[in-house]
């Protein structure tokens, strides 16, 4: 039996005064979603039906449904029930298809109006909805989302912990695999679909393996980029994957950066750049160069290519050290770096030919 029919012959066969039935039903059925509205508040309730505060329409659907029913007076409600029973977490969608499973097409309503109507019933006790990073949603946020995690507070918190130490990872490697950071006792299920739900990530699968970024958050690859198109309106996404590949390789980290070709696809897919079959341009603000950039930008625009001999001589002309020159000009993402016929290292600007 479809639940808001289960729902409507039930309040049909147990309220009085008759008078007040249809009034009744209405409240009862708009609050649990089954007339369109998702998600409705006692307070937006009140105001749809003009029959005053929240605390009115608390007690209409208590005189009228809850003090009357229980899960077991309504079976395709308790079935719902039964099937939310069986897991602690859930994925929002993975849930629904469960109960369509079980009922079919009859929930005549939103699941989370379901489970706030269970709930009210004394069933799925704790059970609340959770976004990407595990943090509670307000009842318009969940609404909103196209997905989110339905499980407890306590197990919500193991999550939190996990999913914050992630969320750092990729902004020291640029983009980081799933599998660097161990997620037990989460589910890696559901650790992979975190991720893949943010909406600020950008993930790549290959195969069984999977690669993801924070778009949002301070990432070596963005700040390099907020450098280059300082100096630059356009580069080669090849010579600046590389670049940027170059860069990454010489910070200290226990775990492996990504390859430059993977780095390339982040570029050309990325939210931050366009692309126009191998030229890249950069959507976000330019960044400012340090001095020792500014030198080697400077001297690379007047000479297009060189050896490292005079450019690391304009350099120490200009004051600055040894290791610091080694570090600029070999791992900048400013700088394209390749080798002549006699295997001898050549510098350009990565958005300079050459």
């Amino acid at each position: 039996m479809p639940i808001k029919t289960e729902i409507v012959d039930f309040l049909d066969k147990n309220l009085s005064p008759k008078s007040m039935v249809e009034r009744n039903i209405d409240v009862v059925l708009y609050h649990y979603g089954f007339t369109g509205e998702v998600a409705p508040t006692l307070e937006t309730t009140a105001q749809h039906f003009g029959i005053g505060t929240r605390e009115r329409v608390r007690q209409i659907l208590k005189q009228s449904l809850l003090s009357k029913a229980n899960l077991d007076l309504l079976p395709t409600l308790n079935a719902c029930n039964k099937v939310i029973g069986r897991k602690s977490l859930w994925l929002y969608s993975e849930l629904k298809e469960a109960i369509k499973a079980e009922i079919g097409d009859a929930f005549g309503t939103s699941l989370q109006d379901l489970i706030y109507l269970i709930q009210d019933l004394g069933g799925a006790k704790g059970l609340t909805f959770f976004g990407c990073k595990f943090i509670e949603l307000t009842r318009p946020a969940v609404s909103r989302s196209d997905e989110c995690f339905i499980t407890s507070k306590a197990e919500a918190k193991v999550y939190q912990k996990i999913m914050r130490s992630t969320r750092t990872l990729p902004g020291v490697l640029g983009i980081a695999a799933v599998g660097f950071i161990d997620p037990a006792p989460l589910l890696m299920e559901y650790y992979r679909k975190a991720i893949e739900i943010d909406p600020t990530s950008w993930v790549y699968h290959d195969g069984d393996k999977m690669f993801f970024m924070y778009e949002e958050r301070d990432n070596f690859l963005i700040n390099s980029a907020e450098k280059v198109f300082a100096v630059h309106r356009e580069v080669d996404v090849k010579r600046l994957a590389k670049a940027m590949h170059n860069g990454l390789t010489r910070r200290g980290t226990k775990y492996a950066f990504p390859a430059v070709d993977l780095v390339e696809r982040y570029l050309r897919e990325s939210r931050h750049f366009d692309i126009d079959g191998d030229t890249i341009r950069f959507k976000g603000e330019q960044g400012g160069l340090t001095d020792i950039e500014f030198d080697t930008v400077d001297f690379l625009k007047q000479v297009i290519t060189t050896s490292f001999r005079p450019l690391r001589d304009f350099l120490l002309s200009k004051g600055h050290t040894k290791m610091n020159i080694y570090i600029a000009t070999n791992y900048s993402p400013l700088v394209h770096v390749t080798r002549n016929e006699k295997d001898e290292k050549q510098y350009a600007l990565v958005g300079e030919p050459g």
